[in-house]
């Protein structure tokens, strides 16, 4: 569905007290696409088929901490290792105006949400949470599709104003949200999508988080074989008249008798362990098989 700019004001009650949320001025005059979606975000009231991201599973969440507005943070396992950033505040506030609905992440967090071809658009604004703006946060937002990445805000920075964004999702099978510490560690990165919502297709839909999915183990060394294999270097250099010991690195199925050809002067080998010992009577090269 496509959400209305129906109007450039929102008013959101919190513990009995009112605040209104004003588009920035920018926003008022040509609004971008994404702006005039992400505009009712703030209010209280869920689009139609939405579903608010916070009212989700946020313990599946993957990297550092996550957090909704009014509830302590949710420590979730270092996947990629971070630092410990600041706890995300009880309120997200963006720009002067407070979120009642929304995600704080810290750094290299990720939040996957399994969609399953119901969900038809993600909105939310995000940005550095106001608790920070005077400090040295900078961060990045990701949004992943199926595996691609749909949406980089690039590096985001304390202070600066929130940017609304909206991907669609029609026919999606798989939402990733990833936050990045901008490069340059996790100090006052508190990273808000504010009025973060998905809105499906139809108001029975359901959508829930998902661990993120484990690809296959990548190949390190292939298994080995019963068959011989030499595995030594091409190349091996002894000082005359000066004691040589060289073990030949071989594999294969064991036992493993080794026998040999040309061996320069002075040395000899152990048919049954593969080492090469003695002393070199003169310098030269030799090629010994």
């Amino acid at each position: 569905m496509t959400i209305s700019r129906m109007t450039l004001r929102a008013f959101l009650v919190l513990g009995g007290v009112a605040l209104t949320s004003v588009l920035p001025a920018a926003a008022q005059g040509t609004t971008p696409p994404a702006a005039a979606e992400a505009a009712p975000t703030r209010a209280l009231k869920l689009p139609i088929n939405g579903v608010w991201v916070d009212s989700l599973d946020l313990g599946r969440a993957m990297g550092g901490r996550i957090g909704r507005p009014g509830h302590a943070a949710i420590f979730v396992r270092a996947a990629r290792g971070s630092t410990t950033p600041p706890t995300p505040p009880p309120i997200i506030t963006l720009g002067g105006d407070g979120y009642a609905h929304g995600v704080s992440m810290t750094p290299n967090t990720e939040l996957w949400v399994a969609l399953d071809g119901h969900a038809t658009r993600f909105v939310a604004t995000v940005g550095v949470d106001d608790a920070r703006k005077t400090g040295r946060g900078s961060v990045t937002f990701e949004v992943w599709v199926d595996g691609v990445k749909r949406l980089d805000t690039g590096v985001l920075k304390s202070g600066q104003a929130p940017r609304p964004i909206a991907v669609s999702l029609v026919g999606a099978r798989r939402l990733a949200l990833y936050v990045t510490d901008g490069g340059d560690g996790a100090v006052d990165d508190v990273a808000d999508w504010g009025g973060a919502v998905l809105t499906t297709a139809a108001h029975t839909a359901t959508l829930a988080t998902m661990t993120p999915p484990v690809g296959p183990t990548p190949v390190i060394a292939s298994a080995s074989s019963d068959a011989p294999r030499l595995n030594s270097p091409r190349i091996t250099g002894a000082t005359p008249g000066r004691p040589f010991l060289f073990r030949i690195p071989a594999s294969g199925k064991e036992p493993l008798t080794f026998t040999s050809a040309n061996l320069p002067p002075g040395v000899t080998l152990d048919p049954a362990t593969g080492i090469i010992s003695g002393a070199l009577r003169q310098g030269g090269h030799t090629d010994v098989q």
